[in-house]
């Protein structure tokens, strides 16, 4: 359909939409003719008359269109027939109304209005229905109107600098009494002409404003992604413009977007693995005392797993572990089946940035993840940008995310859940969320509305606070200090294997080593974070001092609560390291974990001519590895190989 007949018939629905809608309203004024005038009784038959034009109006705008073409024509012809429609059931309200009171001619509009004496034969209900109907049809002409002139300046190859001429047509032929549409039309004319007077921006903002104000939800799920097929969509951009689809996933994305997730530190060899077991004993015997997690993500009837643990105890790691394990998309096909999946992640961040920690960067990043994952839901999952950058060119540039639109748009990729495909979340660290007073309880009780509106699967982690004790004690959950008694001990042996120092130590005094590893195991209480710290510095102790009494009277003086233990290593540093080892602190605070090594090395004196091969980047790590270990004491850890 040309852009010229699209807006006539826009205009023409729009006319006849809004003069049914103010016929039912219960306002003083009930009736403005074509041209304006304005009556205080008004005849039945002259309201009659005036639904009978309009619809003439409108039926022979669609005879002089071809068949549909499109899926936006086919909608533009069924917004045009509902309304056609509804005028008629008005229409056939007045006949009954003559009918039934032969006196009545007409309504007298300073006691009454039509939708008052409309009641002696409808239900109140089915005014309801028909106000409400109307109402619906005029939120969705406009929309419907903007894909088919977007639709038909795609398929004659040419962008809104060669729409500027038809527009100017559409401006001039749009009948006066509808001022919403003229207005329109114009709108979109004035944004496509080269304009030397900085009148663009206005027009642009204006512009904005309209498809701000569209209720989109509305049009989603009376249409969903049938309107917009993708499949026949080419982008011809201006020169210099960005692929929309990337446009729009780059107005998502901030700065630290996955700065959180990349700074978990991977899985320690071989642990971690028993999440996806599913037998009922582990290989040593012992019975699996958790609900498995392999069953819970075939369930397609069980919808939250929360993992739970003191602080430290490896939640975010295991977190990390599950949403990159490739085992994990092969346990879930039972629940999604023939369905596509499409997983989101965030790992919330208190230290972070606003986004890292807040309601808004969850929905960015998993908004951001999903549709990465499939372009194909962009347009239905945020048409403000897809259509105004479908108008204007991607170098347009849009209002900034804010939360009402982010609900939108995540409700909406929601409601194709279970449809067109599986969603799966996982949400680590909600104990680090929001700001200082922020209530936690806010996310919980988002969560778990996600949950039993979508019936998605979503898996949390967090410290056993009661607001989240209370609100998942019902789920699957398993608590991680009573799970990685086994991995704590296989971290402890292979790091005091691999030292040099301590295997010299043990061939002499193997019980005594051999109890040291166990005291140090049985000190964790399954904290990771605190096993870690502690190894890191016994290691480096006995570099210089390898005497069994001599760590074991350095681990009697380790606190047990990471606090006091990270107080206790920097106590430990030596007074010549301390100026280095603040300067690496502050510099791996601000930087973390943007921070390259070889950034790292040249801020900490490196030769900036030195020419970066891979054989110098490995040299370069093993000496920053070496120096992060003597001035941090384990804080910082640098892996050797990539």
């Amino acid at each position: 359909m040309d852009p010229i007949t699209a807006f006539q018939t826009a205009a023409a629905v729009i006319g006849l939409v809004d003069f049914g809608a103010r016929v039912l309203s219960d306002t003083i004024e009930i009736y403005q003719s074509a041209s304006g005038r304005t009556t205080r009784d008004v005849e039945l038959a002259t309201l009659s008359d005036e639904l009978s034009k309009l619809s003439e109006q409108l039926q022979e705008c669609l005879a002089n269109t071809p068949s549909a073409s499109s899926a936006s024509e086919s909608t533009l012809r069924g917004l045009s027939a509902r309304s056609i429609d509804a005028s008629n059931k008005l229409k056939s309200a007045i006949t009954d109304l003559q009918a039934n009171k032969p006196g009545t001619s007409k309504i007298s509009t300073a006691a009454n209005s039509f939708a008052s004496a409309l009641k002696a034969i409808w239900k109140k209900s089915e005014i309801e229905a028909l106000k409400e109907s109307l109402l619906e049809i005029r939120s969705q002409i406009t929309i419907a109107t903007l894909v088919s002139v977007w639709e038909e300046t795609r398929q004659d190859g040419k962008r809104h600098g060669d729409l500027k001429d038809r527009l100017d047509q559409i401006a001039k032929k749009l009948d006066r009494r509808d001022d919403t549409a003229q207005l329109f039309a114009k709108e979109l004319m004035q944004m496509t002409v080269q304009d030397n007077n900085n009148q663009f921006g206005r027009k642009n903002a204006e512009l904005i404003e309209i498809l701000w104000g569209i209720d989109w939800k509305s049009w989603v799920n009376s249409h969903g992604g049938g309107l917009f097929d993708f499949s026949q969509t080419v982008e011809v951009p201006n020169a210099g413009d960005l692929p929309i689809s990337i446009k729009i996933l780059s107005s998502l994305s901030f700065r630290k977007i996955y700065a959180r997730k990349e700074a978990i530190p991977e899985a320690y060899a071989n642990t971690c693995k028993w999440i996806f077991r599913d037998e009922q004993f582990d290989e040593n015997g012992e019975e699996l005392k958790w609900p498995s997690f392999p069953k819970w993500l075939q369930k397609k009837d069980d919808f939250v797993y929360w993992i739970t643990g003191k602080p430290g105890s490896g939640k975010s790691t295991l977190m990390k572990y599950i949403f990159q394990n490739p085992q994990l998309e092969a346990n879930l096909k039972d629940y999604t089946g023939d369905i596509p999946l499409i997983m989101g992640g965030f790992f919330f961040w208190n230290p972070g940035s606003k986004e890292e920690k807040s309601q808004e960067g969850l929905v960015r990043t998993i908004l951001h993840q999903c549709l990465s994952a499939s372009h194909d839901l962009i347009p239905v999952v945020a048409p403000r940008r897809w259509a105004l950058y479908n108008l204007l060119g991607s170098d347009t540039v849009a209002p900034e995310w804010k939360w009402p639109e982010l609900k939108e748009s995540f409700e909406a990729l929601c409601s194709y859940h279970g449809k067109d495909f599986q969603l799966v979340f996982f949400i680590d660290g909600l104990d680090e969320f929001g700001e200082e007073g922020d209530s936690p309880s806010v996310l919980v009780d988002w969560i778990k509305d996600v949950v039993m509106r979508y019936h998605i699967k979503v898996c949390v982690s967090s410290r056993p606070w009661n607001v989240f004790s209370d609100a998942f004690r019902k789920d699957s959950s398993l608590t991680m200090q009573s799970l990685t008694f086994r991995d704590i001990e296989h971290f402890v042996q292979t790091e005091f294997e691999n030292s040099v120092a301590f295997q010299d130590l043990s061939e002499v005094f193997p019980v005594e080593a051999s109890l040291l590893l166990k005291e140090i195991v049985d000190r964790a209480e399954g904290v990771f974070l605190w096993v870690h710290l502690v190894v890191q510095a016994l290691l480096s102790t006995i570099i210089d001092m390898p005497s069994l009494p001599h760590l074991k009277e350095k681990l009697a003086e380790i606190p047990s609560d990471i606090k006091g233990l990270y107080k206790n290593i920097w106590r430990s540093i030596p007074p010549d390291k301390l100026a280095t080892a603040s300067k690496i602190f502050q510099l791996l605070c601000v930087c973390i974990p943007q921070l390259n090594v070889e950034t790292f090395w040249l801020a900490m004196g490196g030769n900036p001519s030195v020419v970066m091969d891979s054989k110098t980047n490995q040299g370069i790590r093993k000496v920053m590895k070496r120096m992060l270990d003597g001035h941090t004491r384990g804080i910082y850890l640098l892996e050797v190989t990539r």
